[in-house]
């Protein structure tokens, strides 16, 4: 039997990370240079103050989905994929309850298919969707798809096995066989 395990991750592939950064002017779209914000120039008290905003309890009931995520989700499960939202919550106790606060109330056809953990490189699967190429490059398993939907990321490269999407119209073309990434 072929295996057909899609994971896809949460934070800027199925719900908008960094539009609630940019809506409370923490930061600015082109600004936003690096895979997370804890890796860009800018002083530590603007660090602080995102820092503070985003580990608020509650933080993730604001996020907006991703342009086409949930429909892209649920044609992912149409073509009898089995879909499972992979996600690595921070530290604090109250972000794993809000990210799967989040799922319920805009995706609760997901709710039996979730894994939250620390390390993403120990959770099999045929594909991975991730936004972050670090997250990626750790994964030792099937086909890596890097969802590249923050355009002030500059990739000169990217590794042979990790292919780009920049939308979710793009990752179900790339399922349905429709496109070659």
């Amino acid at each position: 039997m072929k295996e057909n395990i899609v994971l896809v991750d949460l934070d800027g592939v199925i719900c908008d990370y960094n539009k609630e950064l940019f809506k409370n002017n923490l930061l600015s779209p082109e600004e936003f240079y690096a895979e997370t914000w804890k890796e860009l120039n800018i002083s530590a008290k603007r660090k602080k103050e995102i820092r503070n905003f985003v580990l608020q309890k509650g933080f993730w009931s604001k996020l907006d989905p991703i342009p086409g995520a949930i429909k892209g989700i649920k044609e992912l499960k149409k073509m009898a994929l089995q879909v499972y939202i992979c996600s690595k919550p921070s530290v604090y106790s109250w972000c794993w309850s809000d990210k799967y606060e989040w799922i319920m109330k805009h995706m609760p056809f997901m709710k039996e298919n979730v894994i939250f953990t620390r390390n993403k490189s120990l959770v099999y699967g045929s594909y991975f969707i991730d936004d972050s190429l670090k997250e990626l490059s750790k994964w030792p398993h099937g086909r890596k798809i890097l969802f590249h939907s923050n355009k002030a990321i500059q990739y000169s490269s990217l590794p042979n096995d990790v292919f780009r999407v920049t939308s979710w119209d793009e990752i179900v073309s790339f399922f349905q066989g429709g496109e070659t990434i």
